[in-house]
């Protein structure tokens, strides 16, 4: 490394953010100097924290989440990095120059749209320069989500996906970045507009509605792929029968409503003030045979029950998760 560029590193490596190592800090100020005029040279990425960099740059420069093929902004193509010392582990598998390098991540476009373009795997929405956000549903904290759970199925392609009260992980946002037309309820309005304030953030587009969970009026018979409730329907929605009704009617025949829940057995231990209690079971929150009954009389077939959460600190499951289709029309 010539002198004066490792002057220049040890000047700037006290100052960089995000506490970047000295080895991705290096990779920065070649791409700076290539970008300066210099002539380019391949780098080779050891680990996927010098391909965030590079992301990250190209995010901030609004090239978006894919880099076309040539020569990005840092004069280094993405396809380049990969030609280095055999020898070492690389990201890229030693893809040829010039070659499209694609993952297996979820895609955010087609094929066609793709086919001229590299891919990194760890990506963010097109156009997105914010905080990245999830793209992932999810059904609670710290249980897996539907990358890996799989209940929601495909919502892509303008799809109509409804998000029923808003939940911590406000799905309706995952819901618009994989392409579905995403759709939000929630009776309390702070949470509806905290979910369009990250919207706005993620530069996508939720449709929101501030009512009951009960009042789906604005959504038209068999119009919703796609129905996901996390952890808002509580022992507090007096008539779950009704509720149950509407979302059968907006769904199309055969499609999921996927419900998780605080798991029933997990509040049969209760501490509090007076100390450690033993519950009857069915005391606090729903049981499973209740969930399955009512499910039924409202026209829906539960293909999936998962009790999630058992670890080292808990020893029986904290989420219950349902997935229920549609029956008739």
């Amino acid at each position: 490394m010539p002198a004066a560029l490792r002057t220049r590193l040890d000047h700037v490596s006290g100052q960089l953010a995000l506490g970047l190592g000295r080895e991705s800090a290096e990779l920065l100020l070649r791409a700076d100097a290539a970008a300066r005029g210099r002539q380019a040279v391949p780098e080779h990425v050891r680990d996927d924290a010098e391909l965030v960099v590079l992301a990250d740059g190209a995010v901030g420069g609004r090239l978006g989440a894919d880099v076309p093929r040539g020569p990005d902004q840092f004069g280094v193509g993405v396809a380049d990095l990969g030609a280095a010392d055999a020898a070492e582990p690389d990201l890229v598998d030693q893809h040829p120059p010039r070659e499209p390098v694609v993952d297996d991540a979820t895609s955010f476009v087609t094929p066609s749209q793709r086919a001229d373009r590299e891919t990194h795997r760890i990506r963010v929405a097109i156009r997105q320069t914010g905080p990245v956000t999830t793209t992932t549903i999810s059904f609670g904290r710290d249980i897996p989500d539907d990358a890996e759970l799989r209940l929601c199925g495909d919502i892509t392609g303008g799809k109509r996906a409804l998000e029923l009260g808003v939940g911590r992980s406000q799905n309706a946002i995952a819901f618009a970045l994989v392409g579905a037309k995403a759709i939000a309820v929630d009776p309390d309005e702070s949470k509806i507009a905290s979910l369009r304030s990250a919207a706005a953030q993620a530069e996508v587009s939720v449709a929101c509605h501030v009512t009951d969970l009960a009042d789906l009026g604005f959504a038209t018979s068999a119009s919703i792929e796609l129905v996901v409730a996390d952890h808002t329907i509580g022992d507090d929605v007096d008539d779950l029968g009704r509720l149950l009704r509407q979302v059968h009617r907006v769904l199309r025949s055969s499609r999921p409503f996927v419900i998780s829940v605080p798991h029933p057995f997990a509040g049969v231990h209760s501490t509090d003030e007076l100390g450690s209690r033993v519950l009857p079971y069915g005391t606090v929150g729903r049981t499973i045979g209740d969930w399955h009954i009512q499910l039924s009389r409202a026209n829906f077939r539960v293909d999936r029950i998962l009790e999630l959460g058992v670890s080292d600190i808990s020893p029986v499951p904290t989420t219950l998760v349902i997935r229920a289709q549609k029956e008739g029309d």
